[in-house]
């Protein structure tokens, strides 16, 4: 509803101004979905998470890194059965990053990508819940450095959250949960979860003190 809406972008214009940051409202196209989704070969899938129109933008910058906040609305099935899907996607931009393309997603995810881009089916025999529970896809040239990226305390990082998407390449590092808008009460959570996760995988000690106070 129109009041919901309202209510949405007070409370993503109240979170940019405590990060120091700032919100827009309107649609906006977001560098890091474009690029991905270039890179993924996803321009005739219309129905994937990461195409779609994006709103409610918030930019900061949190521990040196660029961050992204909004909600990412897209469309899947056809005629009756057609439905509007929208996410709230959290996103960092790390100057000193350069992962190999990898998605690792619920293994209830709809969004699979129906492509060759992401050819080679990534198991961790020594970690069943992490390989019951998610799907990592990367590259058959990259396999193994993907192997390397996702060492046991990222394996166990992923064991013990909740079944999150993750898109990475490059700089760009993206998690949400598929179909569904996260609250401001959660916003800091799942901050906090994103720089925790990105200090695994760059092999750093997390120092995330903005984010160690509030929901």
């Amino acid at each position: 509803s129109r009041k919901e809406d309202q209510h949405r972008r007070e409370d993503m214009q109240k979170f940019a101004n405590e990060l120091g940051g700032s919100f827009y409202a309107k649609p906006q196209k977001i560098t890091i979905l474009s690029d991905i989704a270039k890179k993924l070969n996803l321009g005739v899938l219309s129905d994937h998470p990461l195409l779609g129109e994006s709103e409610n933008l918030i930019v900061g910058k949190v521990d040196g890194w660029s961050i992204a906040v909004f909600d990412q609305t897209h469309y899947v099935g056809s005629g009756k059965n057609r439905r509007e899907v929208t996410q709230t996607m959290f996103a960092l931009n790390i100057k000193e990053a350069d992962f190999p393309l990898f998605s690792c997603t619920p293994e209830t995810f709809m969004g699979r990508i129906a492509d060759t881009v992401l050819n080679e089916d990534i198991d961790f025999q020594d970690f069943p819940v992490f390989s019951k529970r998610f799907k990592l896809y990367g590259q058959s040239y990259n396999a193994h450095a993907i192997r390397q990226l996702f060492n046991p305390e990222v394996l166990k990082f992923y064991e013990h959250n909740s079944a999150f998407s993750t898109f990475a390449y490059g700089n760009y590092l993206l998690i949400y949960e598929y179909d569904y808008i996260c609250p401001d009460s959660e916003f800091r959570s799942q901050l906090r979860m994103l720089l925790q996760l990105a200090n695994l995988l760059l092999r750093k000690n997390a120092n995330q003190q903005a984010f160690q106070h509030g929901a």
